[in-house]
């Protein structure tokens, strides 16, 4: 983002910033999560998950809980407060619950290429092969997702992924979340075809 867009958007009001960010104006929504107010994702990295995610991690994930819904959440916003302490205290409950629900690990079990097949929702109704989901997996652009999905299918479990990627257990549960995402959209257009 340059300096003259950075300008532009550091003088908008907490109005207009919000509107243009409900209107899906990315560099609105750039300047939302990654100027104005990446210090308070930086203090909930620090004081509420004790540095065991990265802070980009974090903006992803609340984003993508953010603009659920056509922006459903954001547009609950009253103006009752500022903007920022109304984000602090939903980004915090979030992640809180997020955390909760990383942290739940059954380090005991691991899956096999049916335990895996099995939670992905795909449109198709014909069984999943597993030359399709290595073909889907090795055609995934992001190398992380890629190497965390073939790890679990060799057994690994998360805490030796984190050790092995040098990342927290946490990072590798947001991996997996989103690699599964992409890998469902791979098996998707693979049936399309």
């Amino acid at each position: 983002m340059n300096d003259s867009t950075l300008k532009y958007f550091s003088e908008l009001s907490d109005q207009e910033l919000l509107s243009r960010v409900v209107a899906q104006d990315k560099a609105a929504i750039e300047y939302f999560f990654y100027f104005r107010f990446y210090p308070i994702f930086e203090k909930i990295v620090l004081h509420t998950l004790h540095n065991q995610v990265e802070t980009e991690e974090l903006i992803n994930e609340f984003y993508i809980y953010l603009q659920s819904d056509n922006w459903s959440k954001l547009k609950t916003f009253e103006w009752k407060s500022s903007l920022s302490t109304w984000l602090t205290v939903v980004a915090s409950r979030f992640f809180v619950k997020k955390k909760q629900e990383l942290t739940k690990i059954d380090g005991e079990k691991v899956l096999n290429i049916d335990d895996f097949t099995n939670v992905l929702k795909t449109e198709s109704t014909l069984p999943i092969t597993r030359a399709d989901l290595y073909d889907a997996i090795h055609k995934m652009r992001n190398p992380k997702h890629k190497w965390v999905l073939l790890s679990e299918l060799m057994g690994y479990s998360t805490e030796e992924m984190a050790r092995e990627m040098n990342t927290t257990v946490i990072n590798i549960y947001n991996y997996k979340k989103r690699a599964k995402i992409e890998l469902v959209e791979l098996l998707n257009e693979k049936k399309d075809v």
